[in-house]
């Protein structure tokens, strides 16, 4: 299975005047500008754009900044400063435009958390990079709830309730939340931190999200209501309507690091137990995408744990796992949709020994060494597996395999 992981990488085939001037001039410098509502207004200095605390506002350990204009273009970078206290920077936009970020955002203190919420939608390009200490949060939500009931709003700032309390939930006014796209880019958060994307529909092209040992929470809304998310999962029980998550992989050539090809969301942990991944929709579409969750050692891990409303894909080869190659065991995967589709992929690879490891696409859960495997509970109306599309779990050392539990309510067709 490793072999077949770390080889995966090799087998994918898978914007005339005076005036405009001078404004198309000002949109591409003006990369960086606050708004003044909790601060100092005006534009900063780039392309090295630092944020000092002093701009901003602060609630005891929460330190608030808010922006009418926030672009990193390809070559830049924004960094957060302030001092070693400071638990969280909440950093909204409000100017009504959607942020491209292309450069590196970074903040220098160390442990802070980052929430970046813009309700005009973020687009992160394939030169993005995060340089933090902390956990990521980016949002296209309207405003941020906190533990105490404060607000803090994007889409109307003109009296944000600030509180030293921890962010609770991301809240949505809107029927047609803007969406979040990672199009190239690896967003990696440090060991055991949390990496979250919550907002419209989410669309991830050639992109990576990396939380080695940590969770990604993923959460797309269709309607009004609040996300609210903690260390065991997501609740979105507050949505009349979900929206779509779409992972695509078109590109042959997938990022490593220290050997390993990533999963294009990944909580593995290449020096203990991995984290957990956490995903919420109305339609989730893989195509070629990977997910993994794999463990090299104790204590295991927190598993896979997909809430799909509406209809669930994996089609080209897209690939789930939550294996263990050490000592831990590996967390179990978990998914609730409405038709659940799998489609597998096969490889004419001379080079590779066994038919079994030719074939790509589905959800494994694996035993390598001594760590048991992962149980696989699958909840579904109609199931479909193609092309040698699987759902499986077994054993190459000492651990044990995984339970299989699948309920599909109206059908199942293998072909």
């Amino acid at each position: 299975m490793e072999r077949m992981r770390q080889g995966s990488g090799n087998c994918f085939i898978k914007y005339v005047t005076v005036a405009c001037l001078v404004v198309s001039y000002s949109i591409s410098y003006a990369a960086v500008v606050t708004d003044g509502t909790v601060g100092w207004g005006g534009q900063l200095s780039g392309p090295k754009y630092i944020i000092p605390e002093s701009i901003g506002t602060r609630s005891g350990n929460n330190l608030f900044q808010s922006f009418n204009t926030f672009n990193i273009n390809t070559g830049e970078s924004a960094t957060f400063t302030g001092s070693s206290s400071i638990g969280n920077i909440i950093a909204r936009v409000t100017g009504g435009a959607s942020s491209s970020i292309d450069g590196t955002l970074s903040c220098g203190i160390l442990g802070a958390n980052l929430y970046l919420i813009n309700p005009a939608g973020v687009m992160f390009g394939k030169n993005a990079a995060l340089d933090l200490k902390g956990a990521f949060y980016v949002t296209t939500a309207d405003y941020i709830k906190f533990s105490d009931g404060g607000r803090y709003d994007a889409r109307t700032p003109a009296n944000p309730i600030l509180t030293s309390a921890p962010p609770s939930a991301f809240g949505f006014l809107t029927g047609n939340p803007s969406g979040v796209t990672v199009t190239g880019a690896l967003l990696q958060v440090p060991t055991g931190k949390t990496l979250s994307i919550v907002g419209g529909d989410i669309s991830i092209t050639n992109g990576y999200l990396y939380a080695p040992g940590g969770q990604i929470n993923i959460v797309s809304a269709a309607s009004a209501g609040e996300a609210l998310l903690s260390s065991s999962g997501v609740n979105a029980g507050g949505f009349q309507a979900l929206g779509t998550i779409d992972i695509t992989q078109t590109d042959s050539t997938r990022k490593t690091i220290n050997g390993i090809t990533l999963g294009n969301l990944d909580v593995s942990n290449q020096s203990g137990g991995s984290g957990g991944i956490y995903i919420v929709g109305g339609k989730f579409v893989i195509d070629r995408g990977q997910i993994f969750a794999d463990s090299y050692g104790v204590p295991g891990g927190a598993g896979i744990n997909i809430n799909v409303t509406g209809d669930m894909s994996i089609t080209n080869g897209g690939l789930i796992t939550s294996d263990s190659y050490g000592k831990g065991n590996a967390g179990d995967i978990n998914i609730k949709s409405g038709n659940l589709s799998i489609s597998g992929h096969t490889f004419e690879n001379t080079d590779i020994g066994s038919q079994d490891s030719l074939i790509i696409g589905g959800i494994y859960s694996v035993a390598v060494s001594a760590g048991n495997a992962g149980n696989i509970n699958v909840d579904t109306t109609n199931l479909s597996l193609t092309n040698a599309g699987r759902i499986f779990s077994w054993t190459e050392g000492t651990g044990n395999s995984g339970n299989i539990d699948i309920k599909a309510s109206d059908s199942t067709k293998i072909s």
